[in-house]
């Protein structure tokens, strides 16, 4: 029976590597899930992600006409989101409750930088006895550890600056203002800041990604009148401080965030994610392909909403808080959201008990080809066994 034994130890260990090799299986449906909401629904906030949880910080809580910031409505709110467990828990409010700032993670601590912190009656520029709205606008630096549920204050960066884009490359961070074209670096071993190539261009509407430790900035100009000028996406070179241009998004992308895919478990892409302009605007996503300087369309946001935060998981998207529209035309209203929701790219691979139907984009099943090939496998093998077995004991 020594040869039955080894014949029985060589099926199992075929067997083995099959079901190692079936813990991964390709995943055909490319699409937005809805996943639980926020407790506290808000805008302008800043999002990002340490491991498997994300964390949503800070934004506006007010509702009403376009951006509906008041003193008040600006909240310190930081809530983390387990996206296995698909729940939410509220953690240590950020010091400076701020909206509209710069967010990344780095070394798993997250860093917010600037953002507006309040607003203020101020005299007009055109006429000094008029007053009018001014944000209050901050430099302040703010990390944040969820290993210990903490905040720390450190140097701020060298000007006061709202929308701005945080981006980490190697050991360091790069604040880029798309309006005023500035990059600053932030070092965070040595908590110093630095000055840096400047945007070529600027523009009201931006976004920000890093593939391959090249920085990409997406510039939406609304008030261009040359639309094809208004579109512009720029390529930094943070070895060689040096920018250079790449092709730009097929149409403009409103106040909407980008996020870019690592190639782990999808391949590397730029996502920028949006509304177009117009009345009730329809949400967008383009993807960008850096390796062929291309750009194709992907399945938008089931919520259209702007002013969203985005972040990675494991190479999947999700998509939290931001502004809906009221349904009247032209009304200039929106009302601040707590949606949730996950993208799965196409080509996207990701753990077979994460391919449950409901967890699968439009609740489509999905038999993974592997766990196919474990079973067709073990069916081989038991036969194989069987007859030999067999042959043994009759002496044929």
């Amino acid at each position: 029976m020594n040869k039955t034994k080894l014949l029985l130890l060589s099926c199992l260990l075929a067997l083995s590597l099959a079901f190692v090799n079936s813990s991964f299986s390709l995943v055909n449906t490319e699409g937005w899930t809805p996943k639980a909401y926020m407790q506290e629904a808000r805008g302008g906030l800043g999002v990002a992600s340490v491991g498997d949880k994300v964390y949503a910080i800070g934004g506006s809580i007010q509702n009403g006409l376009y951006p509906p910031l008041l003193n008040g409505a600006i909240v310190s709110t930081n809530e983390e989101y387990d996206s296995i467990m698909d729940t939410w828990i509220s953690k240590e409010p950020i010091p400076t409750a701020r909206a509209y700032f710069a967010i990344t993670s780095y070394q798993n601590r997250i860093y917010c930088f600037g953002g507006i912190i309040g607003v203020e009656q101020a005299p007009s520029e055109i006429n000094d006895k008029i007053l009018v709205q001014k944000y209050v606008l901050s430099s302040v630096n703010e990390v944040y550890d969820p290993a210990t549920d903490t905040w720390e204050t450190k140097t701020s960066m060298p000007n006061d600056r709202m929308n701005v884009l945080a981006n980490v490359v190697g050991d360091k961070i790069y604040v880029i203002d798309g309006f005023s074209r500035s990059n600053e670096v932030y070092d965070p071993a040595a908590d110093s800041w630095a000055i840096k190539t400047p945007l070529p261009y600027g523009g009201t509407n931006t976004a920000s990604v890093v593939v391959d430790s090249k920085i990409y900035v997406i510039i939406n100009d609304i008030y261009t009148v040359d639309e094809n000028s208004s579109r512009r996406l720029f390529v930094y070179d943070t070895e060689k401080d040096v920018w250079s241009q790449a092709t730009p998004p097929p149409s403009l992308i409103i106040d909407g965030p980008a996020v870019a895919t690592i190639g782990v478990e999808a391949p590397k892409r730029v996502y920028a994610l949006g509304v177009q302009l117009g009345n009730n605007p329809a949400a967008t996503n383009y993807i960008y392909d850096p390796s062929s300087d291309n750009w194709t369309v992907g399945t938008p946001m089931t919520v259209s909403r702007i002013d969203f935060g985005v972040t990675m998981v494991n190479d999947t998207i999700f998509a939290v808080g931001g502004y809906t529209f009221d349904a009247s035309p032209n009304s200039g209203k929106v009302t601040v959201s707590a949606a949730n929701e996950q993208y799965t790219p196409a080509g996207y691979e990701k753990l077979d008990d994460s391919t449950s139907p409901g967890n699968l984009p439009n609740n489509q099943s999905q038999l993974p080809v592997e766990l196919t090939v474990v079973v067709i496998g073990a069916f081989i093998c038991v036969s194989v066994l069987f007859f030999y077995v067999r042959k043994r004991k009759t002496g044929t």
